[in-house]
């Protein structure tokens, strides 16, 4: 590894998988009591934020080895994008659907450290918190316990013990398929606990919530669930078929008949991490994301069609996490094969550049070493990213050279002080600390120098979205079409990002209603979306 690298190391594996302190087992911490997983949770805690608070700046994530990512960069300039179009069920738009393709997504191994201390902000207040927050900070670990013993203890995920559904063989005895769960658990006792390879986790439901399942496994949808009564659970504990251990979970809240007991199975000496990594970023609270790369190539790909030429220019206002970098440097236009594409982006962030080099620089670099190995004649795209904010671009050589000439501005803008990526004081929230302001000062004098700087018969794509503040919603995505249509530019349409969906049961009502602002729906399944908004230069 070269000294550039150096200076913006990747976030590899993180040493404290292989630490049995931490990375216990899920049979482990069912059998320690409360005291003992609260002392065990604030071990982790503590021992997580060493790492994190060092120079390498390594958060609680699993981490990446550099043979994972080469093999990850290799396949992106190939990837058939084209596959990601679908259309939206409710309003027949375009729909770009990539929630099950990772592929481009190691790019983060530069910045998780960055995008997990990134504080999310709810008011205008900029008072919003961070996962790091929850980690550093003492008055939040009582807060964070809860969250703890739900996912920990509890499971909430599902990544260790599994919902007994009805079918289920026992696994030393294939021949044996209970068909009710106090036949499932007498089996269980009788044929299967002594392999002890595999033990039960009982979780109690309200009867009337009981049966009902609102993810999207259809497996879980279609088969029964192994449900035990609140009388057949009480005498199947008299007749010694529960042992403690699988009733970790049981509160004495739990020990009437408004309850009914669900029959999970797990197998033994599971650690928690990998698995429980994602655990953080859902529980404390959000945090950045990357742009995903295949989609930024599906849109340079798509919107520089028209453009006939050896030379594509495109400029990223917001480059941010570098997901978009990325895309550009991977565009490979099926029908143009001999097109190149220069990417020029602009980011405030300090902790992107370091002694005269930047994170972007890096990353680029990385990725085209591998793209030139792999190609026969050595083509690769190119990268610049300037430290500075999209409202001062005209400062810079891009802007200057390429005025009336660019080809693509593509970019998902700040939204307004929503995610608080850094405390410097360039930051665009910053600068302009109410909407009014930043909407005329930045958005506005922003979108000015995206139509000054394009050719015509060019496109803008523009990824926001309206921002929930409080009770009410900042109009991010109107100002954006007003103020686009005010300098010159005509709208064309909204393509719908369709976005992974989160566990939980809040993406519909009882009723089948939506309960996002901005919802598609392909398969007959509700799907939340980011917006972009796609705009031409005449």
């Amino acid at each position: 590894m070269n000294t550039t690298i150096d200076l913006f190391p990747i976030a590899r594996l993180h040493p404290l998988l292989q630490d049995v302190t931490v990375n216990r087992t899920f049979d482990d911490i069912l059998a320690m009591s409360d005291p003992e997983f609260e002392e065990y949770v604030a071990h982790m805690r503590a021992s997580f934020l060493s790492y994190w608070d060092s120079p390498e700046n390594l958060p609680p994530r699993r981490g990446w080895s550099h043979d994972e990512i080469a093999k990850e960069f290799g396949k992106l300039s190939g990837f058939d994008t084209q596959k990601f179009w679908k259309t939206d069920e409710l309003s027949h738009r375009r729909v770009i659907h990539n929630t099950h393709v990772s592929t481009g997504s190691a790019v983060n191994a530069w910045h998780c450290g960055n995008m997990y201390r990134t504080r999310i902000n709810y008011t205008e207040k900029d008072d919003g918190k961070s996962i790091y927050d929850f980690f550093a900070k003492p008055e939040f670990f009582k807060r964070y316990l809860p969250y703890a013993r739900r996912h920990f203890l509890r499971d909430s995920f599902y990544m260790f013990a599994l919902t007994v559904t009805g079918g289920t063989a026992l696994s030393h005895r294939p021949e044996i398929i209970p068909e009710t769960a106090v036949d499932f658990i007498t089996q269980f006792a009788a044929h299967e606990r002594s392999y002890q390879f595999q033990e039960l986790l009982l979780e109690a439901k309200l009867v009337a919530k009981g049966q009902q399942y609102t993810g999207y496994n259809d497996k879980m949808r279609t088969s029964p669930m192994m449900v035990l009564t609140f009388a057949e659970y009480r005498s199947a504990i008299v007749a010694g078929l529960l042992p403690l251990i699988t009733r970790r979970n049981i509160l004495p809240k739990h020990e009437d008949d408004s309850y009914e007991f669900h029959v999970r199975i797990y197998t033994k000496g599971r650690r928690l991490f990998p698995n429980l990594f994602r655990s953080f970023r859902i529980s404390m609270c959000q945090y950045a994301v990357n742009y995903p790369t295949l989609t930024a190539k599906l849109l340079y790909e798509t919107f520089l069609a028209h453009v006939d030429a050896p030379t594509v220019r495109v400029w990223d206002p917001s480059a941010g996490w570098a997901g978009r970098l990325l895309g550009a440097l991977a565009y490979s236009p099926r029908t143009k094969q001999d097109q190149r594409l220069e990417y020029y982006g602009t980011d405030p962030n300090p902790a992107f550049y370091k002694d005269g080099t930047s994170v972007y620089r890096v990353i680029a670099d990385y990725y085209n070493k591998i793209r030139a190995e792999a190609s026969l004649f050595g083509e690769t795209n190119a990268g610049t990213v300037y430290q500075l904010g999209s409202e001062d671009f005209p400062e810079t050589p891009a802007y200057q050279q390429y005025v009336g000439k660019g080809d693509l501005v593509f970019s998902s803008p700040p939204y307004f002080n929503r995610e608080a990526y850094s405390e410097d004081a360039n930051q665009s929230y910053k600068k302009f600390t109410s909407y009014d302001v930043w909407r005329d000062q930045f958005l506005r004098v922003t979108l000015q120098h995206t139509f000054d700087w394009l050719n015509h018969e060019r496109y803008l794509l523009w990824n926001i979205a309206d921002l929930k503040v409080g009770k009410k919603f900042l109009p991010l995505e109107q100002d954006s079409k007003q103020i686009a249509r005010e300098i010159g530019y005509i709208y064309k349409e909204t393509i719908l990002m369709a976005l992974m969906n989160m566990p939980g049961a809040n993406r519909v009502t009882e009723d089948g209603e939506a309960t996002a602002k901005n919802f598609l729906k392909m398969n007959d399944k509700i799907m939340k979306y980011e917006p972009v908004h796609v705009f031409w230069k005449p």
